[in-house]
């Protein structure tokens, strides 16, 4: 999905409420829409797609035809990839993406990160494994790997699975390895965020 932007008359304000299966004669068929704009930055609701911010005080909105593109972590659909072997599909996520162009990732993986591997969780900005040892390394290759596999693609929105020392956006570990979660980001979600991807935790589907 494309989002166009054009600024309109200062002190004029855009609503838009929403979109649902129109043809405005761009060939938009089987598309929904739900999300508000505010008078000086836009912000998309729902994830329906990405909004950037614009300047002055309104805009004019141009939808041109085409899915939305979706980046998410693998394990999310159902991908054995996880630290133990296992996944975290989520069902709601998988619905989400139904008419959705979709690349799966999995930056450990795309690293050469065996399945199964050592839990991980970031200590002091460092990746450190459960038996003690900085992995920093390893999962910085796994970020610098996932970034040059999607450098080409036009991504609309990121689905990223919660807690993980490469994915987490709202939160991470600690890093005492007994389950307690801190406000914090992930090196992959950080690294995304960085350069102005839309960048959200699967549990704000």
């Amino acid at each position: 999905m494309i989002i166009e932007w054009d600024p309109i008359e200062k002190n004029q304000k855009c609503k838009f409420q929403s979109l649902n299966g129109v043809d405005t004669g761009n060939s938009i068929k089987n598309i929904e829409v739900r999300y508000m704009i505010d008078s000086k930055d836009y912000t998309c609701r729902k994830m329906d797609w990405h909004i950037n911010k614009v300047a002055d005080k309104g805009a004019t909105i141009r939808v041109m035809g085409g899915n939305m593109k979706v980046l998410v972590s693998a394990c999310i659909t159902g991908v054995n990839c996880k630290y133990n072997g296992k996944n975290n599909v989520n069902i709601r996520a998988i619905n989400f993406l139904k008419d959705k162009d979709v690349i799966s990732i999995c930056p450990e993986v795309l690293a050469g990160m065996k399945i199964p591997r050592s839990c991980a969780e970031i200590v002091n900005g460092r990746v450190v494994d459960e038996n003690g040892n900085d992995v920093s390394l390893e999962y910085n290759k796994a970020v610098a790997v996932a970034l040059s596999k999607i450098q080409n693609e036009e991504i609309d929105l990121v689905i990223l699975q919660s807690r993980s020392p490469t994915c987490g956006v709202n939160q991470i570990y600690d890093g005492s390895f007994t389950g307690k979660l801190i406000p914090g980001m992930g090196l992959f979600a950080k690294a995304l965020k960085q350069r102005g991807y839309n960048v959200i935790d699967v549990e704000e589907i």
